[in-house]
C-alpha cells in the first residue's frame, strides 16, 4: 500500500481551511441579504389567488424600460461589486496561503536532501580522511615544535655563548697589540 504523502498537519490544515470557508461563505451569504436592494422583487411581484407571478406590466403597476433597467442594473452591479471584491480576498489569502505551504513543503525537502547527504557513505569517507588529515598535520606540527625547541634554546644558548668568547677574544686582542706595542717602544 502506497504511504500518503498528506501528514497530520495537513490534514488539520485542510479542515481548518474548510470551516474558515464555511464561515466566510455565510458571512457573505448574509450580508449580500443585508446589503442588495430586493425591494424591486417585491414591487414587481403579485399574488393572484395564492400564484405568485411578476406582473411589471400589469394594471396599477406598470414600470416603463428605464426603470426596470435601472433597478436590474443596480442589481447586478451590487452583486458583481461583491463578486470582485470576494474574489480579491480570496487571491490575498491563497498568495499567503500557498507561499507558506511552498516554503514549507521546500524546508522539509532540504531536511530530508540533507539527511540523505550526510548519511552517504562517500562523503563520511572524504570527511574522514580530511579530519584524519588535519589531525595529523596538526600532531605532526606539535611533535616537530616539541621536538626542535630544545634545539632552538641550545642554539640561542650557544650564540650568546660564542658572543662572550669573541668579546673576550677581541679583548685578548687589544691587550695583546698593546702588550706588543709596549715592548717595542721600551
Amino acid at each position: 500500500m502506497p504511504k500518503s504523502s498528506v501528514s497530520l498537519s495537513d490534514w488539520k490544515l485542510i479542515v481548518l481551511i474548510c470551516a474558515v470557508s464555511s464561515l466566510t461563505s455565510v458571512g457573505i451569504a448574509i450580508l449580500l441579504y443585508n446589503t442588495l436592494d430586493v425591494a424591486f422583487i417585491e414591487n414587481a411581484s403579485c399574488n393572484s389567488g395564492g400564484v405568485w407571478s411578476y406582473c411589471f406590466f400589469d394594471e396599477g403597476k406598470v414600470w416603463d424600460s428605464e426603470t426596470y433597467t435601472a433597478l436590474l442594473t443596480n442589481f447586478y452591479t451590487t452583486i458583481i461589486t461583491f463578486l470582485a471584491v470576494i474574489i480579491s480576498i480570496i487571491s490575498v489569502v491563497a498568495f499567503f496561503v500557498i507561499r507558506e505551504t511552498a516554503r514549507s513543503h521546500a524546508e522539509d525537502y532540504i531536511e530530508k536532501e540533507i539527511q540523505k547527504i550526510i548519511q552517504n557513505d562517500r562523503l563520511k569517507g572524504i570527511v574522514k580522511d580530511s579530519i584524519t588529515d588535519d589531525v595529523l598535520r596538526n600532531a605532526t606540527s606539535n611533535f616537530v615544535h616539541e621536538q626542535t625547541r630544545p634545539i632552538v634554546h641550545a642554539n640561542e644558548t650557544l650564540s650568546e655563548r660564542l658572543d662572550t668568547v669573541e668579546a673576550a677574544l677581541e679583548s685578548l686582542d687589544v691587550l695583546d697589540s698593546s702588550h706588543t706595542l709596549g715592548e717595542g717602544n721600551a
